[in-house]
């Protein structure tokens, strides 16, 4: 199993711009088998982004935490490793984090199949010059 280490501790706020976002409140640094990884202060995520159909998302909203969900967005914000690189990152927060075998493979499956949507929004940003 990858070693993750936290370097700092994730202190999150919710967003006083957008209703169930949140906002990092310091810059937070997890290590993954020996790669820092630094979210930083200001960086705001929306916890889990899964599909709003009603039954999904009871089923999954919130069970992931925010640290997963935290990193995986930041991944995919700023694109420092690739696409499968950063789901694959979620999924070893999730493990490490103790999300149960069901649920994080549900959300590993949901970011496989629908992720792309987000990645290619930033990567078309980031080409661009732009900020979020």
């Amino acid at each position: 199993m990858p070693r993750v280490s936290e370097l700092t501790s994730l202190a999150v706020q919710p967003s006083a711009k957008t209703l169930g976002h949140y906002r990092v409140k310091r810059a937070w640094i997890v290590e993954i088998d020996g790669r820092a990884f630094t979210v930083p202060a200001n960086f705001e995520f929306d916890g889990d982004s899964v599909p709003r159909l009603p039954f999904v998302y009871l089923l999954t909203k919130g069970r992931s935490g925010l640290k997963a969900p935290c990193l995986h967005d930041w991944l995919y914000f700023k694109q420092p490793v690739t696409r499968r690189q950063a789901d694959k990152i979620y999924l070893i927060m999730m493990r490490h984090y103790g999300v149960r075998w069901v649920w994080r493979s549900l959300h590993y499956i949901g970011v496989r199949i629908g992720g792309w949507i987000g990645w290619r929004r930033h990567a078309r940003r980031k080409a661009q010059g732009g900020k979020r």
